[in-house]
């Protein structure tokens, strides 16, 4: 079978990402990044070359994963889900299990609230229960969160694909359920997707000022009802103070402790950029530096690791030029689209920016396969005939 790639390999943003690595590598070497003085704690998990070794197959084990999610979750994505019929095919059997993940999350949520029954685990396999917190079959709740986000998007592409109206009542039963997962993490997804999506608030606010008004008020309301969640006020309230803490060395409480992965590589650029080291802040310091500076800070191997939050990861690995290479990757299909008309592109940025946003808050695949489907929609001329 015969499957044009053209389409693939007329997205730019893929290459420069790729050849910002080696440079990112280059200032992370230079400024220190990639190496690390170890203590006398840190010696008993490895002498000086083995942690050397370890700094160097680490970091061609990220590479390795980076061309794997390209390849695997976008590349492979686009080969299979490419002609008419297994397009349709993928976005019916979707459809089935999406509405079934929101049926069962929504019963166990439910069962929970009345009778504490906790319907699923967080895995099938360790027996790990969720508690009041929306999670469906998804695993985690910050991942619920994602794949609601994936899921949403995708039952808009269907509508685009087939040319149908978009229902409204598919938000008004999946946006719900992202905030009942109480999950912080989901907090700076919303937080994300508000930056993205300032470009398009921005043009609204110029169109329609009233339609601004009361997106404003009623993302204002929902912002207010999270933080009035004891959890993640909780969470708010001692990460407006932890770089202060961090700098005065005083302890830090329980639940920031537990959240060090995700704090130190900030730190570490916050404090590069006030002593007007800009190199790591715009290139960052290559893949896999981020689990090496949390290691520098607590020295334990198991401090030996990445953040879960994907925009962390980037703006420390690959610097806010590397992430806005990485951002527009997502954006290209779209935006270089000639056969689209302007309401259309409006429509995809939006919905696009749901997944990405999602997936920046949390390390996931799900931004790579949606890649791979809106790739696929977008190069099928089925659709276009139709316009």
């Amino acid at each position: 079978v015969s499957i044009d790639i053209s389409f693939l390999e007329a997205n730019p943003f893929i290459f420069f990402f790729m050849g910002l690595v080696p440079i990112s590598f280059m200032v992370g070497y230079f400024s220190g990044n990639l190496s690390l003085d170890l203590n006398a704690y840190q010696l008993i998990d490895y002498t000086r070359s083995s942690f050397s070794s370890k700094v160097i197959s680490r970091s061609f084990n990220e590479i390795f994963i980076l061309i794997y999610y390209f390849f695997f979750f976008y590349f492979l994505t686009y080969l299979l889900v490419n002609k008419k019929d297994s397009v349709d095919y993928f976005f019916k059997v979707f459809r089935v299990i999406f509405i079934a993940h929101i049926f069962l999350g929504y019963l166990d949520w439910i069962l929970y609230q009345l009778f504490y029954f906790d319907l699923f685990s967080r895995h099938l396999y360790e027996g790990v229960h969720i508690g009041s917190r929306w999670h469906g079959i998804a695993g985690e709740p910050r991942q619920a969160s994602v794949y609601m986000a994936f899921g949403i998007s995708v039952i808009y592409l269907e509508s685009f694909y087939r040319g149908t109206k978009f229902s409204p009542w598919w938000l008004v039963i999946t946006v719900p359920a992202i905030f009942l997962t109480v999950s912080f993490t989901s907090m700076i997804s919303l937080a994300i997707l508000f930056l993205l999506l300032l470009p398009v608030l921005v043009f609204v606010l110029y169109k329609n000022p009233l339609l601004s008004l009361i997106f404003f008020i009623c993302i204002s309301i929902l912002i207010y009802i999270a933080f009035t969640n004891s959890r993640i006020a909780e969470y708010a309230e001692l990460l407006s103070t932890v770089f202060i803490v961090i700098e005065n060395g005083s302890a830090l409480p329980f639940k920031i402790r537990m959240q060090m992965g995700e704090i130190f590589p900030l730190y570490d650029q916050f404090k590069a950029f006030s002593e007007s080291d800009y190199m790591p802040f715009l290139f960052g310091s290559g893949l896999g530096t981020s689990a090496i500076n949390n290691y520098s800070y607590v020295d334990h191997s198991d401090a030996f690791g990445n953040p879960n939050s994907q925009i962390i990861r980037s703006v420390y690995e690959s610097g806010l030029v590397g992430t806005a290479l990485f951002i527009l990757i997502f954006y290209w299909p779209i935006l270089s689209n000639k056969k689209l008309n302007f309401n259309k592109k409006l429509e995809l940025y939006v919905f696009t920016t749901v997944v990405l946003a999602f997936s920046l808050g949390v390390r996931s695949p799900a931004i790579f396969i949606y890649l791979g489907i809106l790739s696929s929609v977008l190069s099928n001329e089925l659709y276009f005939k139709k316009l």
